[in-house]
């Protein structure tokens, strides 16, 4: 339904979880970059730089893949929601009515929420 373009256009959930995939990045930046400075102290600059920026892509990516988990059960919620509140009301009504309380402060009573 078109009241829910609001709900999904204010999910930060993938921003939240992409800067997450980049500090796993960095984090695993710095790791490559402690192993090739103490356990191979003799290695060029170059390959240093080279070894910490594979670090950078495969950390990155590892944290991709398990925040893809946390991303498809959020967009699964809104869109389970969004297509028969109804259900979460019956099987989950404190969730229904904590999801209900914040679409009412975030948006009035200008989008009703069907209750059944």
């Amino acid at each position: 339904p078109r009241e829910f373009d609001f709900l999904m256009n204010d999910d930060l959930v993938g921003t939240v979880l992409y800067v997450g995939s980049l500090v796993g990045g960095v984090g695993l930046l710095g790791i490559s970059l402690l192993i090739t400075e103490f356990w191979f102290p003799d290695i060029d600059t170059t390959d240093k730089a080279l070894w910490a920026t594979a670090g950078f892509f495969i950390g990155f990516v590892l944290c991709q893949c398990a925040m893809s988990v946390v991303s498809s059960g959020v967009l699964t919620f809104f869109i389970c929601f969004a297509e028969d509140p109804a259900v979460l009301l019956s099987t989950k009504g404190d969730v229904y009515e904590r999801l209900a309380d914040a679409w009412g402060d975030r948006y009035g009573d200008s989008q009703q929420i069907p209750k059944e």
